[in-house]
């Protein structure tokens, strides 16, 4: 730990969603100054400050709200996000155009010893780099939902990836409390590829009306161990993220068990989006977007 932030001092995250203020916090908590860049500049700061004070939030924080905050700064301008960090962590939308677009611009703005990293569920590493001259610092690092409690990241190497840039990723993920994991370059990595048809299945399991949110949660709970049943899963993820990542895994893969429900497609139509919307397969008071 001490050794990497002799070269690491500061990170920079790149998206003020679900996912970039969960790593934020994580990469804060681990001790690391983060700047924070957010096109919504200090009404983004507001969201993230406003996300670390939860209540339930805050009884798992490892240091009080306020010393992390000190921890993190936001800034609008990309390039001011650029010159300064060490390690950028891309945590914007899954759409393939928008990250490509933007990797195009940070491999002109950043040094060249800058490691990029993306963050990404269900896209192609190495499409998602495409535009990228530099790719021998560029790498995905796969962080999961909530980031700062969960254990496991995927690392994803493109062709070109260096030894020294792997080397760091993975020093830096530990440097998180992480246990890194190096996975091929495959639709849904490790994880999704098996999650993903089970969260359908679950869903379809509501659609046929075989039982309620709640009975089939507590089933899956009961019979498999696990600690969140798939229907409340799919609310943490986000109803609009696992109907993106169900159309990319179905459309890089081609088969038939990442097809999309109707009843997702549905109700991300109608706003439904889970927990940061307040009503998904549940509802959820008080829960601020």
């Amino acid at each position: 730990m001490k050794e990497l932030k002799t070269t690491i001092s500061s990170v920079c995250v790149i998206g003020c969603g679900v996912a970039g203020k969960s790593i934020a916090l994580a990469v804060a908590q681990a001790g690391y100054n983060v700047i924070l860049r957010t096109r919504r500049g200090l009404k983004g700061f507001s969201d993230f400050s406003d996300y670390i004070h939860r209540e339930e939030l805050k009884k798992r924080l490892i240091i009080p709200s306020h010393e992390l905050l000190s921890r993190v700064k936001w800034t609008t301008d990309l390039n001011d996000a650029c010159t300064s960090t060490q390690i950028i962590i891309e945590a914007v939308p899954e759409d393939i155009t928008l990250k490509q677009k933007l990797f195009k611009q940070l491999d002109k703005l950043c040094p060249r010893d800058t490691i990029l990293v993306t963050n990404t569920s269900s896209l192609s590493v190495k499409n998602i780099f495409k535009f990228v001259s530099n790719k021998k610092r560029a790498i995905g690092i796969h962080f999961f939902n909530p980031a700062h409690i969960m254990k496991l990241v995927e690392i994803i190497k493109v062709p070109e990836t260096s030894k020294d840039a792997l080397e760091t990723s993975l020093a830096f993920c530990k440097s998180l409390g992480k246990e890194p994991m190096v996975v091929p370059d495959t639709p849904g990595f490790i994880v999704n590829r098996i999650l993903f048809p089970m969260l359908s299945e679950a869903i379809h399991a509501l659609e046929d009306g075989i039982g309620t949110p709640e009975e089939i949660d507590n089933a899956m709970k009961l019979g498999t161990n696990v600690p969140i049943g798939p229907l409340a899963l799919c609310d943490l993820i986000g109803l609009d993220t696992c109907l993106i990542i169900l159309e990319n895994l179905r459309k890089r893969t081609g088969q038939s068990k990442y097809e999309v429900p109707k009843l997702l497609k549905q109700m991300v139509k109608n706003g439904f989006l889970g927990r940061k919307s307040g009503k998904g397969f549940y509802e959820y008071k008080n829960i601020k977007r």
